[in-house]
């Protein structure tokens, strides 16, 4: 099969190479040092250069401005710029980032290229003095006359006076803590028991600090030697090793701790049974050599460990061994009842990585943060006076440089809830003269006083750790290939690792490679000794090819890798994955990408149509269902993809609650219910606000609810919970209807009973048919702003103009929110759109500035027209 062609971008680093550039219908992208070569535009020219007919003519380059003397003047440009010659005369710039009109440009440039040399005519020079005036003020002075060379419409012809460039300054001032009613929650623990013979070697100190180390955080721990009742009751061992069971734990003492994720939202029993791994020591060995039963356990008895299974049990045991125990209450809502986590950057200088790194990252920790991340990184001065470039003319400017350019940094990505303005909370302030008044800072209680200055860093608002993160970890896409002679077992392991260490799967696909696609993908090793044995080992057996996502994925993955030799690797990273699976260096495990361009390249040579993605995407499913699209972010689950490195897939439930009586009418109680499937169930889902009556629950009343959670499959339960001040009085349900409109089905609950305490469950005894709805061809999705005041609640509307025409709609009805554009919602909206519109060039977004809160700020909007199949972002 032919193969297709590829864009070579040359990058341009010096004025030796600039005057050898060939300026025959050639694009450059201009780029600055530290924002790196625009990405997508390489998918932009791989895809011209693989379907125009005449795409031989042009030629492709990036160029480093700050390092060309005669590209001086769009330097300090924020935006992406492209350069079209036409026989060494700059003919046209591009600067909106728009792709269609990208393509449509460079068509159009390349058209008149060809006809001017048809007819043996010279092109215009254009006048780019425009970016002259923008480079000369440092970016401060807005660019003139830049609407006369676009072709779409200029909505804000004043920058300053926009609503995007308001918001923005608002955004700086305000952290994301904008839930107004936090209420509280409590902590997630977890009891977890050292058995009496590794208490007996003195390996508790040694095993909890292991603990530490992963993250848990200790609350209390004592050594506690454990009577039958409480031994029956807490391990339920089986009948037949009772006896000896007993004997065991009644030996000598048992230690007993307290454990938890702190605020991280993470489930401390799904952790701590990982960090645990099987109560066969056999088994952990095979499945998970790194967790404590394989590094310590002995046989199903003397194991070493147990811990709670669920949240409910582990109350339950924590009060059999500590009675007095009160499970903390934290104020402000748990992480997994926000949207998304919110995150920043801690950076810490040489100085503190060498003497105080494990201690800073302990306290942080402590005080209730995820550290997600970490790598060591060697700044440049340029890159600290970028950094730190609002205080370029302060005293402490140059030995803020000079000391954190001293050695290797360390780069931390950490997460919680209102992240920003806690950190910076914790961090104290940036003056040795203030935080030094401020004891419980970190820049206080971890202060080098040889350093004239702090080296702990933090971002100081949403903008820059937005900023920080992407340049430090920039979201990726890598390739792995899980090489021949793994076990599925030992493939299983490999893929929690993974999901463990936060990565995606985007795609996946099990081939045997053939020696001519082994030979072009390691073609940068051809003619080393060994490499036509190791394409024969590569052919000799089917390959598992993943593309896998995340923060910093290149970089990330190799080191889980670990080095090339194993023997090397057992010596050196001892837990990475060649370590513990490789043999030697051809048969190692797996090969991963080794930089962010060789990923690219190795991605398109197995999955030549595939997207890169520039920033994660927010996890979302629609629940709109047709016949001719599914509207969907992620993949879906499949027989061949399994659920422990695939996020489910998330639906619209639709639940009809039918009360008989309650006497409580005058009371809103906090009253959940929770849907179960064969493998798997939705979170609790509130009864508080429905959707057609203000108080829900009432005597002789139908309430709807909408809900989007994960997909449970068929609902086989239901149960009921509520949130400790029990059921209402005399709460009689009829029965509960749930319809999911994407199946056309409803599935129905029969209950006809009081409702007196958590029952576990009742069954499904009816499923309903019901007709398919037609809901639209075109699917619009909206993302509101996560900033304070992002949303709005005025009423708002779309137009889109297409080639063929223009269409608008009023936004009323969204599909995933009852009430819609506010703060963080995703929206989408299904209209009906004729066969003609095709090709949308623009969309302006519009609202009636009305109501409490008109002002609106957007992330993004993407057009999705599902007869095509084409998208717009």
């Amino acid at each position: 099969m032919k193969s297709k062609k590829k864009a070579e971008i040359r990058d341009i680093q010096s004025n030796e190479e600039w005057d050898l550039i060939y300026f025959h219908s050639t694009v450059i992208d201009i780029y600055q040092e530290w924002a790196g070569p625009t990405m997508v535009f390489e998918d932009i020219f791989v895809k011209l250069k693989r379907n125009l007919t005449q795409a031989e003519y042009l030629i492709f380059y990036s160029a480093n401005c700050e390092n060309i003397e005669l590209l001086k003047r769009y330097r300090d440009y924020c935006e992406p710029l492209l350069l079209f010659f036409g026989n060494k005369i700059l003919v046209h710039v591009q600067y909106h980032m728009n792709a269609p009109q990208i393509e449509k440009s460079i068509e159009e440039q390349l058209s008149k290229e060809l006809q001017a040399i048809k007819e043996n005519r010279k092109r215009e020079p254009m006048d780019d003095s425009f970016l002259t005036k923008f480079s000369d003020n440092n970016g401060s002075q807005s660019i003139e006359n830049k609407e006369t060379l676009s072709n779409g419409p200029i909505l804000y012809k004043d920058e300053s006076a926009s609503l995007r460039s308001l918001l923005m300054k608002t955004a700086e001032k305000v952290d994301q803590d904008y839930w107004l009613n936090p209420g509280s929650y409590k902590l997630d623990v977890a009891l977890f028991v050292i058995k009496p013979d590794l208490v007996a070697n003195e390996k508790k100190d040694e095993i909890l600090d292991y603990l530490r180390s992963k993250g848990f955080l200790i609350h209390m721990h004592e050594d506690k030697l454990l009577n039958d009742d409480e031994l029956i009751n807490i391990f339920k061992p089986d009948s037949n090793v009772l006896d000896e069971f007993i004997r065991f734990m009644s030996s000598g003492s048992s230690t007993c701790a307290i454990v938890s994720k702190g605020h991280t939202g993470r489930s401390t029993s799904d952790d701590l049974r990982y960090i645990i791994g099987s109560n066969d020591p056999d088994l952990a060995r095979e499945n998970n050599p790194d967790c404590l039963t394989a590094l310590y356990g002995t046989d199903n008895i003397l194991n070493g460990f147990y811990s709670s299974h669920t949240n409910n049990e582990a109350l339950k045991e924590i009060q059999i061994v500590f009675p007095e125990y009160q499970q903390p209450v934290i104020k402000g809502k748990s992480i997994d009842e926000y949207p998304h986590k919110t995150a920043t950057l801690c950076l810490l200088g040489p100085a503190h990585v060498r003497s105080r790194k494990e201690a800073i990252i302990r306290a942080i920790i402590q005080h209730g943060f995820e550290v997600r991340y970490e790598k060591t990184y060697t700044f440049r001065p340029d890159e600290v006076e970028s950094l730190y470039i609002k205080h370029r003319n302060a005293d402490v400017f140059k030995p803020l440089v000079e000391a954190f350019i001293d050695g290797p940094c360390l780069l931390l990505y950490i997460a919680k809830e209102n992240c920003v303005s806690d950190f910076c909370e914790l961090l104290g302030p940036f003056l040795r003269e203030d935080f030094s008044k401020m004891p419980g800072t970190l820049r206080h209680d971890f202060d080098e006083t040889t350093m004239p200055v702090t080296t702990i860093h933090g971002s100081e608002s949403i903008i820059d750790a937005r900023k920080e993160l992407e340049q430090f970890f920039p979201y990726q896409q890598t390739l792995t290939v899980i090489k021949p002679g793994l076990t599925p077992n030992q493939k299983n392991d490999i893929f929690k690792r993974l999901n463990l260490n936060g990565f995606t799967i985007l795609m996946k696909a099990t081939r045997h490679l053939t020696k001519d696609v082994l030979t072009q993908f390691y073609a940068r090793h051809q003619g080393l000794p060994w490499f036509n044995d190791f394409i024969q080992f590569m052919s000799s057996d089917i390959c598992e090819i993943i593309i896998l996502a995340r923060e910093d994925a290149v970089q990330a993955l190799r080191e889980i890798m670990g080095p090339v030799d194993p023997v090397r690797a057992k010596t050196d990273a001892p837990e990475s994955i060649r370590a513990i699976y490789g043999l030697d260096i051809m048969r190692n495990g797996l090969h991963a990408s080794s930089n962010n361009k060789h990923a690219r390249e190795e991605i398109r040579l197995f999955f030549p149509d595939f997207e890169f993605i520039k920033t994660k995407p927010i996890t979302f499913h629609s629940n709109v269902l047709t016949t001719d699209a599914t509207i969907s972010n992620d993949l879906p689950i499949t027989d061949e993809n399994d659920l422990y490195y695939l996020q489910s897939h998330e639906i619209m439930y639709e639940l009809a609650v039918h009360t008989r009586t309650n006497e409580n009418e005058n009371e809103e109680s906090a009253v959940f219910l929770t849907l179960m499937g064969k493998t798997n169930e939705t979170k609790k889902l509130l009864l508080q606000y429905a959707d057609n009556n203000i108080h829900p629950l009432q005597s002789n009343q139908i309430d709807l609810f909408h809900f989007i959670d994960q997909d449970v499959g068929v609902p086989k339960l239901i149960k009921f919970s509520h949130d400790g001040r029990g059921f209402p009085k005399n709460w009689s349900l009829a029965n509960i209807e749930v319809t999911i409109s994407s199946r056309n089905k409803i599935f129905k609950f029969d209950i006809n009973e009081l409702i007196l305490e958590e029952k576990l469950s009742y069954p499904i005894t009816d499923i309903i048919d019901i007709e398919p709805k037609t809901n639209g061809n075109c699917a619009i999705t909206i993302q509101t702003g996560s900033a304070k005041y992002a949303g709005t609640s005025a009423d708002c509307s779309i137009l889109l103009s297409g080639s063929q025409g223009v269409y608008a709609f009023q936004l009323r009805r969204s599909l995933t929110n009852r009430i819609p554009f506010q703060n963080r919602y995703r929206d989408v909206f299904l209209v009906n759109v004729d066969e003609q519109l095709h090709d949308i060039q623009y969309i302006v977004l519009e609202h009636n500035n009305e109501n409490s809160t008109p002002a609106w700020f957007v992330d993004f909007v993407i057009i999705k027209i599902l007869l095509s199949q084409q998208e717009y972002l």
